[in-house]
């Protein structure tokens, strides 16, 4: 009868296992779709509207500030997914654990070269896409200010997301921490 329920108890795991997959392959598959489309939709925008003789700044500039509006809380979403799919890749590795199996979480790649890891494009398309906008934003200003202020924001952005994802890579076990503590001393409270 033992045998039954450890057979159950596997099974159990196995299920949870799967849809951990699932969960987690859906929300990298969407990430992957606005890591492709955002400059594509960028670059097609802006080309559209200055399409070769330029933009009046009442069209350029609430078009350029509704990008960038668009292109950070796209980003924030990502960075939200990050932190989705780090989840699922913990479970992932943890119920592989439980099965005795070393399966896609696991055996997963990190990094390439020890520096490139898939976090990468995101730090660079996201900025990429806001300067762009603000490229036409500012299309008026004259084209080394234009220029200027575009490069500068793309490294600023590129930077300020790079290292916004390294604190959140290394802050991540604290702050699972903290919400299992929570999540234990509100469990304590409704269960006493």
């Amino acid at each position: 009868m033992s045998t039954d329920g450890a057979d159950h108890d596997r099974d159990s795991i196995a299920a949870v296992y799967a849809q951990v997959g699932e969960n987690y392959r859906a929300i990298d598959d969407l990430r992957l779709r606005l890591l492709a489309l955002l400059p594509l939709a960028t670059g097609a925008g802006i080309l559209v509207l200055l399409g070769g003789h330029g933009v009046a700044a009442v069209v350029g500039v609430p078009v350029g500030v509704f990008g960038m509006i668009a292109t950070v809380s796209l980003y924030f979403y990502e960075l939200h997914g990050v932190e989705k799919c780090a989840h699922y890749i913990d479970r992932g590795v943890q119920l592989e654990d439980d099965l005795d199996v070393p399966g896609a979480f696991t055996n997963r790649p990190h990094q390439i070269f020890g520096v490139v890891s898939e976090l990468l494009p995101a730090a660079l398309i996201y900025p990429a896409s806001f300067a762009g906008w603000l490229f036409l934003a500012i299309y008026h200003a004259g084209p080394a200010v234009r220029s200027l202020a575009t490069i500068a924001i793309f490294i600023a952005g590129a930077t300020a997301s790079i290292v916004t994802i390294r604190v959140m890579e290394k802050t991540r076990p604290h702050r699972r921490a903290q919400l299992e503590r929570e999540h234990s001393e509100a469990e304590d409270r409704t269960n006493p």
